[in-house]
């Protein structure tokens, strides 16, 4: 297993990853990078805590990516009409 200590990695991605605001309310900040060893990392800051904390990252994917970016899209899968999803190309 991997170690997921982001800390002790080199501070780059294969390719930079993207950075968007939701659309919530204030607006949490979601990121998504392709992680050195291999499939993807998404961390998000947490904009409706007084310290801002980020958290992540949660690894996901196996495979070896070069990048990645998020869009927040106007699809809903669910019947909540406030917010749309968070789409990801890798």
């Amino acid at each position: 297993m991997p170690d997921n200590d982001w800390r002790k990695w080199p501070m780059m991605s294969p390719l930079g990853g993207f950075l968007i605001q939701t659309t919530s309310e204030p607006g949490n900040f979601e990121v998504v990078i392709a992680w050195p060893t291999g499939g993807l990392a998404h961390f998000w800051r947490d904009n409706d805590h007084d310290a801002f904390e980020w958290h992540g990252p949660t690894l996901f994917g196996s495979v070896d990516y070069l990048g990645a970016t998020v869009i927040e899209s106007h699809y809903r899968a669910y019947g909540d009409k406030s917010l749309g999803n968070l789409e990801l190309a890798a």
